[in-house]
């Protein structure tokens, strides 16, 4: 869930936008968010081991491949293979149980805590809302 403005709250999963937190909360607790939440959770998420992140689709994986921080993080990692390293040990992602997103490491699940749409969740669990 993004907030691109006050009066604009989006679903990322479903791509679905609201106009207020009501309709937001309607949307999370429709028959289609949690067909796609139960789909996603199956299905599993796309992650990079190298820069153990976790993407949202195949679509961010696939542009997160391409960026400049992967290719520098695939470069170091070769270098340290190089000079006799270990290679990538796989992390298990932190998951905020409210939000159900995940986290490769502490300081992403703190800056998700934060965050503004976790706050609105929050919110609206503090509400009985959720």
């Amino acid at each position: 869930m993004t907030i691109k403005s006050s009066d604009d709250l989006l679903c990322e999963l479903c791509q679905v936008s609201c106009s207020s937190v009501l309709t937001l909360q309607q949307h999370l607790n429709g028959r289609r968010h949690k067909a796609k939440m139960e789909w996603t959770r199956i299905k599993g998420m796309p992650s990079c081991d190298v820069c153990q992140i976790w993407c949202t689709d195949y679509k961010s994986m696939e542009m997160h491949l391409k960026g400049q921080k992967h290719k520098e993080k695939v470069q170091e990692l070769e270098q340290c293979k190089k000079n006799g390293g270990d290679s990538v040990v796989k992390k298990k992602p932190i998951l905020c149980e409210l939000c159900l997103v995940h986290c490769m490491n502490e300081e992403l699940f703190e800056m998700h805590i934060k965050g503004r749409s976790h706050g609105v969740k929050e919110e609206l669990k503090r509400r009985g809302m959720m």
